[in-house]
């Protein structure tokens, strides 16, 4: 990462990425999702640095510098592997990153220092293709529910009455790897589908998406309530992944 001619070495970066959607559960028990829009997305990161005390202070000094001159807006040039704001940003060049916050620097361990500092992407240029790359395994503490929208009411006079949507569907949620390329293309499909439907047609390994139970095979309508990453080898990224049945009737 080069700021200001300077080279420093990112120890940790966290995606946070906010696409500006939101799912609600309809009276039905259907989900539905609230979109306002890909101009409303918003793409941060959390980067954690351990260096020498001079060399993050001149970093904390060039950032005081923009704070006078009245700018917040900080140019950074990423290295190869440094996706610190998910696989399918353009990193060509140097960046226009926002800093919104910044650590003081501590002390880890003899000449040792920290700092973490979080930045949102300006205007961001993106890579990839939306398209769903093949789930190919997912490990192996994957959870399979089947949601019952049935409820139990007592009245106040003791009267039990039942309340029954008949929207019962499955919840999946595991975690997938995937390269760089496969990674930037989740994120552009999951970034163009805004919450709305699609199909899975397999799951290496997996017969039945939400459990024997729920009992639905392939290929099953889902909505991709979640989608969360973390870069954990160059090239690799780990990704937890949530899938809600839709229900038809």
């Amino acid at each position: 990462m080069i700021i200001d001619s300077v080279t420093y070495y990112i120890t940790e970066a966290q995606v946070d990425t906010n696409l500006s959607f939101k799912f609600e559960i309809t009276p039905n028990g259907k989900y539905s999702a609230k979109n306002r829009g890909i101009s409303s997305d918003v793409y941060r990161t959390k980067i954690s640095m351990y260096d020498s005390k001079s060399t993050l202070e001149t970093l904390t000094d060039y950032f005081e510098t923009l704070r006078a001159l009245g700018s917040t807006v900080v140019p950074i040039e990423f290295e190869t592997g440094e996706e610190v704001f998910g696989a399918d940003i353009d990193y060509t060049g140097a960046i226009s990153c926002i800093l919104l916050n910044e650590s003081p620097i501590y002390q880890r361990e003899l000449n040792s220092y920290s700092l973490e500092f979080e930045l949102e992407l300006y205007s961001p240029a993106f890579t990839g293709t939306p398209v769903m790359p093949d789930l190919q395994y997912t490990e192996p503490n994957w959870t399979a529910t089947a949601e019952k929208t049935k409820d139990v009411v007592l009245s106040y006079d003791g009267a039990i009455f039942i309340n029954n949507m008949d929207s019962d569907h499955g919840i999946f949620r595991g975690k997938f790897y995937f390269t760089d390329d496969e990674m930037a293309n989740l994120r552009r499909y999951h970034s163009s589908l805004r919450g709305e439907p699609f199909y899975i047609y397999d799951i290496s390994g997996l017969e039945y998406l939400f459990g024997k139970k729920r009992d639905v095979i392939f290929p099953v309508r889902v909505r991709m309530v979640e989608v969360s990453e973390r870069l954990e080898n160059p090239g690799r990224w780990g990704c937890n992944i949530t899938l809600v049945e839709e229900v038809w009737h």
